[in-house]
């Protein structure tokens, strides 16, 4: 290296390794003036992995953008490693008190690295999300198109922004308010009220009032033991939003997920769902009236798919005796 510039970028060009420490450091440093960001990124997180280890978080920072700037590795062992470092890293962001919003945009710009992240890891896209409305209506506004917009041509790029958008807000399963200590009404009303005038705004009333209903699934039982929260009950009397409720039962849909069952069970599951949804919209009646309907209509369609699968078995069973 002491031949000169020239060496030295040879050097860097081809060099490779997992120093740790200082090491580390001194060469993620070296490989990002010599163009190797997606290195770079690999070296500090194969560092970090030692807890006694500390980047600063400018040098992370830099790394990653550089990352994002770039055209992704050709080799497919590298690009292999650097999904397998991308999502540890940006979470040490985090950890180290980088802005939410710093974070968040770098973690929007490998989006479709994580897409396959191993276990429930929460997305700081996610926190942003619950913490800013200026956000959530941002993103729903590139996932859906306004109700006056005309069908239009669209770009690759703006095809897969709003295809990326539509991912993190479906994937968004954190209410506004919510704590440890349950949900803080107040900071779940004034989310939900600024982000709806900024909705109405946009253009984006009735769509946008459907996402917060489905984020609103995710809260906890009330104190009374009854789903769902006590702030949300009262959320839909005060706004008798009807896509707000509409949200909010297709996400008690979805939300279930995929079901297994016995060849002659029929819509057992379903009933029983139905039961529990009835006596829930039972206890809430009296004080709050329009949750409770919204229970009995879930409820409802439980009921409905019930009387299906109970078809399915009696139409299998006149198969098999045929």
């Amino acid at each position: 290296l002491a031949l000169g510039e020239s060496v030295a970028s040879a050097y860097w060009k081809r060099w490779w390794g997992f120093p740790n420490g200082e090491s580390a450091v001194e060469a993620a440093r070296h490989l990002l003036v010599h163009g190797r960001p997606y290195a770079a990124v690999e070296v500090l997180g194969h560092a970090l992995r030692d807890p006694n280890v500390d980047v600063d978080v400018s040098l992370l920072e830099r790394a990653m953008i550089e990352a994002a700037q770039s055209p992704s590795p050709s080799a497919s062992n590298d690009q292999v490693m650097f999904r397998y470092h991308i999502a540890f890293l940006l979470d040490r962001m985090a950890e180290s008190g980088l802005e939410l919003s710093r974070v968040a945009q770098l973690e929007w710009a490998f989006l479709p690295l994580l897409e396959d992240r191993e276990g429930d890891r929460q997305l700081v896209l996610h926190k942003a999300l619950t913490d800013e409305p200026d956000f959530f209506v941002e993103l729903v506004s590139a996932a859906f198109k306004g109700s006056a917009e005309e069908p239009g041509q669209f770009d690759e790029g703006a095809v897969a922004t709003a295809r990326r958008a539509y991912e993190v807000l479906d994937s968004w399963h954190l209410p506004p308010g919510l704590g440890p200590d349950g949900v803080d009404e107040a900071a779940l009303n004034s989310w939900i009220d600024k982000s709806r005038s900024k909705l109405a705004a946009a253009d984006r009333e009735a769509i946008g009032d459907q996402r917060i209903g489905q984020v609103l699934r995710y809260v906890p039982e009330g104190a009374d033991h009854v789903w769902p929260h006590e702030a949300v009950r009262s959320v839909l009397e005060r706004l008798a939003s009807k896509d707000i409720e509409i949200g909010l039962a297709i996400e008690v849909s979805n939300s279930r997920g995929v079901t297994s069952r016995g060849m002659t069970e029929g819509g057992e599951q379903e009933r029983h769902l139905a039961e529990q949804y009835r006596i829930s919209a039972a206890a809430l009646s009296e004080r709050w009236p329009r949750s409770a309907l919204l229970l009995t209509e879930i409820a409802d369609d439980y009921q409905i798919q019930a009387e299906r699968w109970d078809q399915e078995v009696a139409l299998t069973l006149d198969r098999l005796g045929s």
